[in-house]
């Protein structure tokens, strides 16, 4: 069976493919439940922050990143290393041309901006010669605290990347009475907490407006 784009065993780490045809496919555990009711089946897509699609069912949020693997699978001696491109508290996407079975089980130790991460995991979801998703399964105290660590590092990147973002798109309407522009922060801080840009720039321009 063919895993839709957006769909995995564990709603998260279900990446699409990049081509098309029988070895594009994913190999999913949940192969003979069905889809789940609810969940969306729109067009393959690279997910990334800002994509919406199942958000709320996903067990923690996900951050694209470039980080190193090292694993060994469960019975073998031989270490392979690969690339994880995606992660969150409870797995990652690793990029690979030799995958592995979905339910395979594996000692890994993930390394990204300093953090270091050694633990347990296991397949969910595969795309052969493409990637596949794991789930951590077996995580010390320790390794833990990495892990979250490296996760919150990419949150904060990820917000300071988007207010930047924002304040490059804030155009702000010309003032000619600034006395005007302070009266109205003035009103609107008597009932608010905080002022968004989007808002500040509305407030501005109708102030500019009422005093015109």
């Amino acid at each position: 069976m063919n895993l839709e784009p957006d769909k995995s065993f564990w709603g998260t780490w279900g990446k699409p493919p990049r081509g098309s045809g029988p070895d594009a496919g994913a190999v999913d555990a949940r192969a003979d439940s069905g889809p789940t009711p609810g969940t969306s089946t729109g067009a393959a897509v690279a997910p990334a922050l800002a994509n919406a699609i199942e958000r709320g069912k996903r067990r923690s949020p996900r951050f694209r990143c470039e980080g190193n693997m090292e694993l060994k699978t469960e019975g073998s001696t031989i270490r392979t290393w690969a690339t994880f491109t995606e992660v969150s508290a409870s797995g990652c996407y690793v990029e690979m041309m030799t995958t592995f079975p979905v339910g395979t089980k594996m000692e890994l130790q993930l390394g990204m901006n300093g953090f270091l991460v050694n633990g347990e995991a296991v397949v969910r979801v595969t795309y052969p010669f493409l990637g596949m998703g794991i789930e951590f399964t077996n995580l010390s105290q320790n390794a833990r605290e990495q892990l979250d660590d490296m996760v919150a590092s990419l949150n904060m990147f990820a917000l300071r990347r988007a207010e930047a973002a924002a304040k490059r798109d804030m155009v702000l309407p010309p003032v000619s009475e600034p006395a005007a522009v302070i009266d109205a922060l003035v009103q609107y801080f008597e009932t608010h907490a905080a002022l968004s840009s989007e808002e500040f720039v509305r407030l501005v321009a109708d102030s500019q407006q009422r005093s015109s």
